[in-house]
């Protein structure tokens, strides 16, 4: 409880302070995005609906915020500086299971004034809720670690898994790592059991967004179609390290408010019709990406020899 209070006062501290300053309430690009999903999601804004290029959990969980707070920004902030203060608590809950409880609590403290955390909870991004479930993953699979029946922890994990797939499509991933968390009777097989019952109930927690994507675009995209358009931002033309979309500043023209739900207005299909006059559907523009990624990637090989 301690660890729980000290994050929550360091982060209450610090949205008090930036209360004012120029980074009051500003929303731009993903934050912007999520915030008009959210009010499409809740009535105030018209629907307008897209298949999902950025992962959906966090817009949905921002409309919930909304419907139960109202929509001033500084409640849905505190609410989420709540959710980091649970993560913390329970990382040090974590901790001290696998190991002891002073490591519990030092881990536990420098968690709770970490400044990336403490930055994190206060911007309208995924980051905040998927931190929560990532540390609850962990938490769950330190309990698990001490003896349960496999088929319970495997719906355990494989939700979290699922939910953590729907805020991030690449959190998929953990899946493979659930075989590995120890089991006390030391039988493989139940070891196997679990993972195969998350991965199971982690595809099924999914599948309502691949019905939507189906729906709205008569397409099967499993989670979200960024894929390669992130890999042209990474590796294409112009990357340096940081964030450079391939379209420039083109997905930065459209004005608050008249976007899509599911961000489709940062998939570049509009620069691509605009430029090229090329008309692609979302998993044909994913594609077109992902070649000019991995025909810069080549062209950077060729210079390098």
């Amino acid at each position: 409880m301690g660890v729980f209070l000290l994050a929550l006062a360091i982060r209450l501290w610090f949205q008090a302070r930036v209360q004012g300053t120029l980074l009051d309430g500003v929303l731009v690009s993903d934050s912007q995005t999520y915030w008009d999903w959210a009010s499409r999601l809740t009535g105030e804004l018209p629907r307008s609906e897209g298949p999902f290029f950025l992962a959906p959990l966090y817009p949905h969980f921002l409309g919930a915020l909304r419907e139960i707070l109202g929509d001033p920004l500084a409640g849905i902030l505190r609410a989420q500086a709540v959710c980091g203060a649970i993560a913390v608590a329970l990382l040090a809950d974590a901790s001290r299971r696998l190991s002891s409880a002073w490591i519990g609590l030092a881990v536990g403290v420098i968690a709770a004034c970490y400044a990336p955390f403490v930055f994190h909870d206060s911007l309208i991004l995924t980051e905040s809720p998927l931190l929560l479930l990532g540390v609850l993953l962990l938490w769950v699979s330190a309990l698990r670690s001490t003896g349960d029946h496999p088929v319970r922890s495997g719906l355990a994990l494989g939700t979290i898994v699922g939910l953590m797939a729907l805020a991030r499509a690449t959190n998929l991933a953990w899946l493979a790592v659930i075989v590995f968390i120890p089991d006390p009777s030391g039988q493989l097989s139940r070891r196997v059991t679990r993972a195969a019952v998350a991965a199971l109930v982690a595809l099924a927690v999914c599948v309502p967004a691949m019905i939507h994507n189906h729906r709205v675009s008569r397409e099967w995209i499993p989670l979200t179609y960024s894929l390669g358009f992130n890999l042209a931002a990474g590796f294409g033309p112009g990357a340096n390290g940081a964030y450079v979309p391939p379209t420039g500043a083109w997905t930065m023209r459209l004005p608050p408010g008249q976007g899509r739900e599911g961000g489709g207005e940062w998939d570049g299909r509009d620069y691509l019709l605009a430029s090229e006059g090329r008309r692609l559907s979302p998993s044909e523009s994913s594609r077109h990406w992902t070649g000019v990624a991995f025909q810069e990637m080549r062209r950077d090989c060729q210079f390098a020899e």
